[in-house]
């Protein structure tokens, strides 16, 4: 699977975030699960040393494209597809969906939550 990439949509105030030391190398914007919790790396790093991940905060994520996401929805990251999904079974809850995405888009606005 391709590294999936997410977009932050809000000043430093807006989002928050922990150091983490991931034990893979991470790009810029890299999607992660991470002690049950779906993180975005906030910028690029080599294994294992120390980055600011986002765990809370509104980000645009790949969406399971054919899915309409209504806003408020309770959605899910599908570590095997690499993308957003309303479907709970076997994915790691991300947040709920900020602005309703059609079924043919291929990104949603999240606002992240830990859990």
């Amino acid at each position: 699977m391709a590294n999936e990439i997410a977009k932050i949509k809000a000043g430093l105030l807006a989002l928050r975030t922990l150091l983490l030391a991931h034990t893979a190398a991470v790009l810029d914007g890299e999607i992660i699960v991470s002690a049950g919790n779906v993180l975005v790396a906030c910028n690029a790093a080599a294994a294992d040393v120390e980055i600011a991940f986002a765990f809370r905060g509104p980000v645009e994520l790949p969406k399971l494209v054919g899915q309409a996401q209504a806003a408020s929805a309770v959605v899910y990251w599908d570590a095997a597809a690499g993308n957003i999904t309303t479907v709970s079974t076997a994915n790691t809850r991300a947040g709920i969906v900020k602005k309703a995405a059609l079924a043919a888009g291929t990104t949603v606005l999240v606002e992240l939550h830990e859990n």
